[in-house]
């Protein structure tokens, strides 16, 4: 009986270790699906472009680079935070972690992340201007990070997100596990809520309908054919310059 009771009470005090050390090892395959084989896509030149949706969403796949990758820019950028209380914050180091969708920066030997991101007016560094705004994800209702490619009063805004793509999710035709970056816009008007514009002509003319004819005009003169970021601009552009007025 006494060697039962040990070897009982032996189990109950490394079971807490074990338990603890499975956790960690979950902890870290969750963060990390497959370390041996950690792939991203590489922001700056995105590799193999596929048009999957009819809205022209455009999604990038890549299947070569490091973990810095993740990133907006490799390395640190000096920038300026402006927050809505009028503070501005100069002189500090940022980059954009698109995997965490966190703004982070340098504070003093450690890295963090802005933890009430509502409160970002805007954020600038490397010449691109971000905000954090309430946007409409189909019906659902979110918050997060956009950069700011026009102003006026309507805004056309980039949003980028990275999702770890397992070859066995999708039967898509790629071949390897890799970090997978996709990018879609939206247009922000004064008084309504920020929502995702499709790059096609039919959706545009919808979201414009207050000057439909005009905006119809400009796309046909102009022979845009939303292929790119550029014709997106240039019609968004157009519309600020209108006159709304009766």
């Amino acid at each position: 009986m006494k060697t039962k009771r040990y070897i009982i009470g032996f189990l109950l005090t490394i079971f807490p270790f074990f338990l603890f050390s499975q956790i960690e090892k979950n902890q870290n395959k969750q963060s990390n699906p497959k370390q041996e084989r950690t792939v991203a896509a590489t922001v700056q030149d995105p590799g193999v472009y596929s048009d999957r949706s009819e809205g022209r969403s455009l999604v990038y796949y890549a299947t070569t680079g490091n973990a810095s990758s993740i990133y907006f820019t490799e390395g640190w950028k000096e920038g300026v935070a402006s927050l809505n209380d009028g503070t501005v914050l100069e002189g500090r180091l940022y980059r954009y972690n698109i995997y965490a969708q966190q703004m982070q920066f340098i504070h003093g030997d450690d890295t963090a992340a802005f933890a009430k991101p509502e409160e970002l007016t805007s954020l600038t560094f490397d010449d691109h201007q971000f905000i954090y705004t309430t946007y409409k994800d189909e019906q659902e209702v979110k918050n997060g990070y956009f950069e700011v490619l026009t102003h006026g009063r309507c805004q056309l805004l980039l949003r980028r997100e990275i999702t770890y793509h397992l070859v066995d999710d999708l039967d898509d035709g790629i071949m390897d596990d890799s970090y997978v970056l996709e990018q879609s816009y939206y247009i922000r008007k004064k008084g309504e809520i920020t929502s995702r514009i499709p790059l096609n002509k039919k959706c545009i003319l919808s979201a414009f309908c207050d000057q439909e004819d005009a905006i119809k005009t400009y796309i046909k003169t102009n022979k845009i054919r939303f292929q790119n970021q550029e014709d997106m601009i240039r019609v968004v552009d157009y519309y600020n310059s209108l006159d709304t007025r009766d």
